[in-house]
């Protein structure tokens, strides 16, 4: 911490944890190190945050931090479909208890992605997905490498976080 100031504020919200809130809210933290923004995810990065025994799950909670998430309707559509069909108790508790904390959003592609055509290795569905983010200016957490490649071989490189992709266990 370089300022006095800074200090004070950090020490006031240790005591009042809801100041971090009102001090984010107001702009007084402007210049200090804080979560900003949105993310998006994608139905993979979903899965592999509710996979039983993630080896990834802390990596992408800690490149979430503060922040919060969003899911477009496409995205959610899939991750719902997937484990209701292959989740098993824990997964599906934990599953409920991420789209609780998830802003759902709508299907809407930036002008960018729109460009995009369907390939082998980009389904319609990605297009929509990256399309979303892209149009709410987040980046994308993701798994699908498949997909990013193919988006930059059409000369699109949007900003994704990109994880190993897991499975549902059935636990």
């Amino acid at each position: 911490v370089e300022h006095a100031d800074d200090l004070k504020s950090i020490q006031a919200m240790q005591q009042d944890p809801g100041r971090a809130q009102r001090l984010i809210d107001s702009g007084e933290l402007v210049g200090m190190k804080q979560p900003a923004g949105r993310v998006a995810l994608d139905t993979g990065a979903a899965i592999d945050l509710v996979s039983e025994g993630s080896s990834v799950r802390h990596a992408i909670r800690t490149d979430i931090g503060g922040r919060e998430m969003i899911m477009s309707r496409t995205a959610r559509r899939e991750f719902s479909t997937i484990v209701e069909k292959f989740g098993g108790p824990l997964e599906k508790a934990r599953a409920d208890r991420l789209m609780e904390r998830i802003t759902p959003v709508g299907d809407n592609l930036s002008g960018r992605a729109a460009s995009l055509r369907p390939t082998r290795n980009l389904e319609r569905s990605d297009i929509d997905v990256f399309g979303t983010s892209d149009w709410h200016g987040v980046p994308t957490l993701t798994t699908d490498a498949r997909a990013v490649r193919a988006m930059g071989a059409q000369g699109l490189s949007l900003e994704t976080l990109l994880y190993d992709a897991l499975q549902l266990l059935g636990k």
